[in-house]
């Protein structure tokens, strides 16, 4: 019993000694009381409601409970006691329109929502506004419906932690990914991890509600661009699908430097945002016929000869050097995606062109980058991976390729191809098996 019932004669009789019913009406009568005149009322008075209305709680059946919690939600000034009580109200009738809209201080709301029940916390996650701290918990503990009402709630607060747990948990909840991406405070780094997190369907769906500035920034891009067939190709189809690039050319010191003009003019076409040419002098190690002057390029007698075995124009760790700056040019530019023509099939027999080389140097570049460490996880694009050549030509032609000013050939004199290396002999068969001629030997 509070001192406040020994202020109304009898009251504290009714508290002590009365039957239930007499409790009941009490507190209905007080609580009719308050209401009357709550807008008006000073602090010390409505301190005083509060004691009064404190000791009869416990007599209250749930439809008063439900009844006083509702009209109680609707004040910018309550009883703290009751209100907190009631706040913490086993059924969520009771507690739910508290939880909702009253005024709960910071340091209970967080309470609540570290102990209380889904239901309740749902609840919560409804409030006009959330702080991090609050968030923080209901992103860790709620359900799937809480969840998804917090990253709906526009007055929602989130930290670098809450929103790294929605975007985690958005991996396997595709309503949650859109949500999430729907949010006006989501960062472009946030996005970018959304969206690497998503499958396919929910990543096209998500492009679609974002706008055309802010799609831009999330769809960048490196693309290896060495000026041939396949890289090209592949520059082409990110850009088709809507990627903003930056290409990354290479100088490592091959003899057929035609491709570096090549480069440039394929550059300029697909206007890339920009175009950096990485000088790598990977002739000071040999090891290769490609930047080796004094070793032959090899001359298969005709493309059947071409086996499994690694052939000599095989460049040690190129890819792997070349990708290695790629994600390096990745982190700077905020990409997520790197884009390399390798092909797996109509190829040299390369160890670093395979399916696997891929999905492994990704699983480093995650775990050997700051861009993997704070979960921005970076993929290696190989959109060409496993398709033929004539695929490959079939597939450029359709996005509008301009294969004569592309350069394949590993032997160049006077700017024109040997037609007689591998890559040649490679790109010759697959203009045939697409029924195409071939603009750049038709120059």
């Amino acid at each position: 019993m509070t001192p406040a019932t020994a202020l109304i004669p009898g009251l504290d009789g009714i508290v002590t000694h009365g039957d239930a019913e007499r409790r009941r009406e009490a507190a209905r009568r007080i609580a009719d009381l308050f209401f009357e005149d709550a807008a008006r009322l000073r602090p010390e008075h409505v301190n005083l409601f509060d004691g009064l209305l404190i000791d009869l709680m416990p007599f209250a059946d749930l439809r008063a409970r439900i009844d006083l919690a509702e009209r109680l939600s609707r004040l910018d000034r309550g009883p703290r006691n009751v209100v907190s009580r009631l706040a913490r109200d086993g059924d969520v009738a009771v507690a739910g329109p508290l939880l909702r809209r009253s005024m709960i201080d910071e340091s209970e709301l967080i309470e609540l929502a570290r102990h209380k029940g889904q239901d309740h916390l749902l609840a919560l996650s409804e409030r006009a506004s959330l702080s991090t701290d609050v968030t923080d918990i209901l992103v860790r503990r709620g359900g799937r419906d809480v969840v998804r009402m917090t990253a709906a709630n526009a007055g929602a607060q989130f930290s670098d932690q809450g929103y790294s747990g929605l975007i985690n948990r958005a991996s396997f909840d595709g309503v949650l990914t859109l949500t999430v991406g729907k949010r006006r405070d989501l960062s472009d780094d946030h996005l970018k991890r959304l969206l690497a997190g998503s499958l396919d369907v929910i990543r096209r769906r998500l492009l679609d509600v974002v706008g055309p500035e802010r799609r831009i920034k999330i769809r960048q891009a490196v693309a290896e661009l060495s000026g041939g067939l396949d890289s090209t190709t592949t520059l082409a189809y990110a850009k088709n699908v809507g990627h903003e690039c930056y290409a990354l050319t290479f100088d490592y010191g091959q003899r057929h430097r035609d491709e570096l003009a090549a480069a440039a003019q394929v550059a300029r076409r697909y206007e890339v945002a920009r175009h950096r040419v990485a000088r790598v002098d990977l002739a000071a190690l040999g090891g290769s016929s490609l930047t080796d002057a004094t070793r032959p390029v090899p001359r298969p007698d005709g493309v059947e000869q071409i086996g499994d075995a690694i052939p000599d124009t095989y460049v040690p760790a190129r890819n792997t050097v070349f990708l290695a700056y790629a994600v390096a040019y990745a982190e700077v530019t905020g990409a997520v995606d790197i884009f390399i023509g390798v092909n797996a099939l109509d190829y040299s027999g390369y160890p670093d062109c395979r399916p696997e080389y891929i999905a492994a140097f990704e699983a480093m570049a995650n775990l050997a980058t700051r861009a993997g460490v704070d979960g921005r996880r970076l993929r290696i694009q190989a959109p060409l991976l496993h398709l033929d050549k004539a695929e490959v030509i079939r597939l450029g032609t359709t996005l509008g390729v301009d294969y004569g000013a592309t350069h394949s050939c590993y032997d160049p004199a006077g700017g024109r191809p040997c037609g007689g290396c591998e890559a040649c002999l490679l790109r010759a068969r697959g203009f045939a098996n697409a029924g195409l001629s071939d603009p750049a030997v038709a120059r």
